[in-house]
């Protein structure tokens, strides 16, 4: 049996024979992948051990084994945004003054996904995420993911991660009382994958708050992104937004 490595990078097409195995890291997310004929056997599990030392310290792997006609062992893998909104709490509460507007930017984890050919075999998260209700009570609302957030408000201060895309998140305060986010929902699966010099980026939230939240509007600008002049769509949403969903998700993105 031979191996092949790739380690929080995306595989273009690697040839895998029958009885080969590709492994791979995308952050903390360690997969196996193995040929055999007529099944490809995906061996997966997540840990949090430093690169030179993780391979020996993860935990036992979940096994998927997933039957196929092709003969075609050109694998590949390709990053996408969360399949379900994710909720951040920043580390610190923001409060946005009243007739002001604020830019915070917001990091995400990238799911990853292995195909063979043009069939997709699965798709993992590149951490293992909690997850949690997001709502005013529990009849309104949905199941999110969860995490939290330093919500910088100065791009530069960004540290790149390769396994995590950006959101710009711009809200407009234009009532006459503070607004107070002690969490934010991003509509994850509405927006667009970028690729920004060699950074992940997602198109911007845009948010403005009139008399309170009630008469807030959401809109999302897939054409309107910092240093788009250099940008490379990688991902498409996996949910088309509609005017009638952002309405009603404007009343699940901020508390």
């Amino acid at each position: 049996m031979s191996y092949s490595f790739s380690d929080n990078t995306v595989v273009t097409e690697q040839a895998v024979q029958v009885g080969d195995c590709h492994c791979l890291v995308f952050g903390s997310l360690f997969a196996q992948v193995q040929r055999h004929n007529h099944e490809w056997r995906v061996e997966y599990t997540y840990g949090s051990a430093p690169a030179q030392e993780r391979l020996a310290t993860y935990g036992a792997p979940k096994i998927s084994r997933l039957v196929t006609s092709t003969t075609d062992g050109k694998l590949s893998t390709r990053l996408r945004l969360a399949d379900r909104p994710i909720v951040s709490r920043p580390t610190d509460v923001l409060e946005v003054l009243p007739d002001n507007t604020a830019v915070i930017y917001i990091s995400t984890t990238l799911w990853i996904s292995i195909w063979v050919a043009e069939q997709q075999l699965v798709e993992l998260p590149a951490a293992q995420l909690s997850d949690t209700w997001f709502g005013p009570n529990t009849y309104e609302g949905e199941v999110c993911y969860a995490s939290t957030t330093r919500a910088r408000l100065d791009a530069a201060l960004l540290e790149p991660v390769p396994f995590k895309a950006v959101t710009p998140v711009m809200i407009h305060n234009k009532s006459d009382v503070k607004l107070v986010l002690e969490r934010v929902n991003l509509p994850v699966p509405f927006l667009t994958l970028y690729v920004v010099n060699g950074e992940y980026w997602t198109s911007p939230v845009r948010v403005t708050v009139e008399a309170d939240l009630s008469r807030a509007k959401i809109d999302i600008d897939p054409d309107h992104l910092k240093r788009e002049e250099e940008k490379t769509q990688l991902a498409e949403p996996r949910k088309g937004s509609g005017k009638g969903v952002l309405d009603k998700a404007i009343n699940l993105l901020l508390a």
